[in-house]
């Protein structure tokens, strides 16, 4: 197989992971060139948690939760603005202030109509529209200007709303840009999760483990406090309701993210993977779910990840391609071969086998670079 290109990873392209925005709750995962494909359709089900680690619940009610007279409304338009796609916050920018010099422009142009309170304004509404907007603006020419003080309470009260406006979007302006939720993508999943046999050195003893590996695209600047959880979430049809097992994890006292790292959890007696097999996974909709959480190290803000595998993303009796290499002044990873997964197994027939074997035990007659493993 030809080596594939690959080239030193940009500022740019290190703000989001391939799973930024694709979230579909039932897309199939490429295959690699490397990688042994499955026909069967029976491994593809809708998942718990998307791509993008956004969750695939919807909520459906019969009532209507919104009202604009109870006094958290405010708050909660302000928290569903820093959410909100950039195209529709900048339309609702431009349109508050459109509405807010539209509704004071007609004000005066009324009150002018009357009264003529306010010098060189001519009862003309082009006029009156561009004096209250220089006016909410601060930049007030001097050539347009009240005559007395019944003509100074509108503009004054214009001025009053144009600096709540101006307070309301700084703060909004200045929230979003300290979401961290563009962060969280730059932590990068591999796309499969393998289950293999490993030897043990200090007691000769074989062990199953599932792994899964992560791998910081801002190397530069690595999460801190980070913590890692892993469990597997089942459907229940008979009572219609998810169920959650915990995934202890081997190697989370310390994590070195800018290295490609392994999350590993071995499948003891204990763990919820110890009787299943990917066909049991399939009708439970099993999903093992991974979550990531930590703080920026330059603003402080917590982060969380999550990801998840289900059946068709699980490759029995495989293992992850090294990615990592030597040179002069340094080390290199090459994320080409980041989610690339080769097989422990000598034939179809294991290949084909895999699908009802249990993630506990193996069917691998040789492991690489182990002894024999029993059945």
């Amino acid at each position: 197989m030809a080596e594939e290109k690959a080239e030193e990873l940009s500022q740019r392209d290190m703000w989001a992971t391939e799973y930024d925005g694709f979230g579909s709750c039932e897309e199939r995962t490429p295959l690699r060139q490397d990688e042994t494909p499955r026909e069967d359709d029976r491994l593809i089900y809708p998942r718990l948690v998307r791509r993008d680690g956004e969750s695939s619940v919807k909520l459906y009610d019969q009532r209507n939760r919104s009202s604009c007279c109870k006094p958290y409304t405010l708050s909660a338009m302000f928290h569903t603005m820093l959410t909100m796609p950039t195209w529709q916050l900048v339309c609702l920018f431009i349109l508050s202030f459109v509405v807010s010099f539209l509704f004071f422009g007609f004000m005066v142009y009324i009150e002018d109509q009357s009264s003529n309170d306010v010098h060189n304004l001519d009862s003309d509404l082009s006029t009156t529209l561009f004096y209250v907007a220089y006016t909410m603006t601060t930049v007030g020419y001097g050539d347009t200007y009240p005559k007395n003080s019944a003509g100074s309470i509108l503009p004054l009260l214009a001025v009053l709303c144009q600096i709540a406006w101006v307070v309301f979007w700084s703060g909004l302006i200045a929230a979003r840009f300290m979401i961290p939720a563009p962060l969280a993508h730059t932590l990068l999943y591999s796309s499969r999760a393998v289950v293999l046999s490993t030897q043990l050195v200090r007691n000769q003893r074989s062990i199953r483990q599932f792994r899964c590996r992560i791998v910081n695209l801002r190397n530069q600047h690595p999460w801190v406090h980070t913590s890692i959880v892993m469990y597997y979430a089942s459907f229940d049809y008979q009572h219609a309701r998810f169920s959650f097992k915990p995934m202890p994890i081997d190697n989370t006292n310390f994590l070195f993210m800018d290295l490609p790292w392994d999350i590993t959890h071995e499948i003891s007696s204990e763990s919820p993977l110890a009787e299943l097999s990917l066909e049991q996974m399939v009708a439970q909709r099993g999903e093992i779910i991974v979550e990531v959480e930590g703080h920026d190290p330059i603003t402080g803000n917590g982060i969380k990840l999550r990801f998840s595998y289900v059946a068709s993303e699980i490759f029995n009796d495989h293992t992850f391609f090294d990615c990592v290499a030597v040179e002069n002044d340094g080390y290199v990873v090459n994320l080409v071969n980041f989610h690339k997964t080769q097989s422990l197994c000598r034939g179809q027939e294991d290949r084909a086998a895999s699908l009802s074997t249990k993630f506990g035990s193996s069917h691998v007659k040789y492991a690489l670079g182990h002894k024999k493993i029993d059945d």
